[in-house]
């Protein structure tokens, strides 16, 4: 049950077309850090609230814009209209640079993922890099940017998934991963959180190849959701 709900609460990052169905997201995510032992809204969760906001301002999605509102009033969580009108930053370009720099380093530099993705989220503005293992077996990034405006971005894996309910399982550990983050850690502080699949998943790739793989998921969040970094690998 808490695995369905988490899956569910993951349609927040979708573009919906309906508002029921953005009620519904965020009623289920309520429900879904509620079962994990937390009594009120985790920071990862406020944080991201302003992250969608300012993605669906930047991108003029409609369907985001009542994600975030919905989530923000079904958690009881005020927007932070000072970071999304930009009247203040709580981050500076030199600790966003280092920030950036810490997560290329792990994961293109030293190689710490296999073939991998990273999507950074800046104030709203998504921007999609991969390494070139990724590249050459699944998508490129130019494709992938192309596709993401208005769409969900943690989605961008899925379609290599060859079993759904893999796809699913691993879907709820992401959400339960990231909800259960706690507070900011570290130099430059940060919420930082990874999952890994339970087990080796079947994968496709691009030309329809077939490969048993670990999916795993590494995520970043700093400055009130203004700046974020998701990586995707297998």
């Amino acid at each position: 049950e808490l695995a369905l709900k988490a899956y569910r609460s993951a349609a927040i990052f979708e573009d919906l077309p309906h508002l029921s169905l953005h009620v519904s997201a965020a009623s289920s995510l309520v429900e879904t850090y509620k079962s994990l032992g937390l009594k009120a809204p985790p920071r990862s969760l406020q944080w991201m609230i302003n992250s969608l906001y300012l993605v669906a301002a930047t991108e003029k999605s409609i369907g985001m814009l009542h994600t975030s509102t919905t989530l923000a009033v079904s958690t009881n969580t005020p927007i932070d209209v000072t970071v999304l009108n930009q009247e203040h930053s709580p981050l500076s370009e030199e600790v966003k640079h280092e920030l950036e720099d810490q997560v290329h380093a792990d994961f293109l530099r030293n190689r710490q993922g296999g073939a991998c993705f990273i999507l950074r989220i800046d104030g709203g503005d998504r921007a999609i890099l991969a390494n070139q293992e990724f590249e050459f077996f699944f998508e490129s990034a130019e494709s992938m940017a192309a596709r993401l405006s208005r769409s969900p971005h943690f989605r961008l894996w899925r379609q290599f998934m060859v079993d759904d309910q893999d796809s699913d399982e691993f879907t709820s550990k992401m959400v339960k991963a990231w909800l259960l983050a706690g507070e900011p850690k570290g130099l430059p502080p940060a919420i930082r959180w990874s999952c890994s699949s339970s087990g080796e998943v079947k994968i496709r790739d691009s030309q329809g190849n077939m490969y048993i793989a670990t999916l795993f998921e590494y995520g970043l969040l700093a400055g009130d959701g203004l700046l974020g970094f998701l990586v995707f690998g297998f």
